[in-house]
């Protein structure tokens, strides 16, 4: 083997190597009421929030366009503890809800479990099809529009956590 290819092996080896490495997200304590909501912006933020309460988050749109909530990754203190979750978004005060279509359907709440909750309950034939590990919300928000997300998690002892990716 010449040492052009070798090199080129190299390169491509290291190159792999690099985008194999996961990047990190922004990481944030959720706020305790509607008023102290932690600013999040757009990628992906990981939220953490006592187990049982309420967390908020708010996002300030840059400019004026159509925005993609995604939650995913819902967990609570391993793998093992049942949590479930649901999530509603704000504008211009606390229970002034935004619609957006789900399934087909216009809602104001997005459900949640865990992977390993949904994963359990379509094993035995119990599952709750409003309950999904992941769930996607897509609304306008004009420049310089503030929406809050309240995300309330039943579950009890560890910290939940989240993942919140904006786009």
């Amino acid at each position: 083997m010449n040492n052009k290819v070798k090199k080129v092996l190299v390169l491509l080896l290291a190159m792999v190597m690099l985008l194999s490495i996961p990047v990190s997200a922004a990481s944030v304590n959720g706020g305790k009421s509607y008023n102290k909501a932690k600013k999040v912006g757009r990628g992906t933020t990981v939220v953490t929030q006592k187990a049982g309460t309420a967390s908020y988050v708010k996002f300030k749109a840059p400019k004026t366009k159509k925005y993609k909530f995604t939650i995913s990754s819902l967990r609570c203190g391993g793998s093992f503890q049942n949590v479930y979750a649901n999530a509603h978004f704000a504008t211009g005060g606390e229970y002034n809800y935004v619609t957006f279509k789900q399934n087909g359907n216009t809602t104001t709440t997005l459900f949640l479990t865990t992977t390993r909750n949904y994963n359990s309950s379509r094993k035995t034939g119990t599952t709750n099809i409003t309950s999904l590990p992941k769930r996607t919300a897509s609304f306008r928000l004009a420049k310089g529009q503030t929406v809050v997300m309240r995300l309330y998690a039943a579950a009890s002892g560890s910290p939940v956590r989240y993942n919140l990716k904006i786009s």
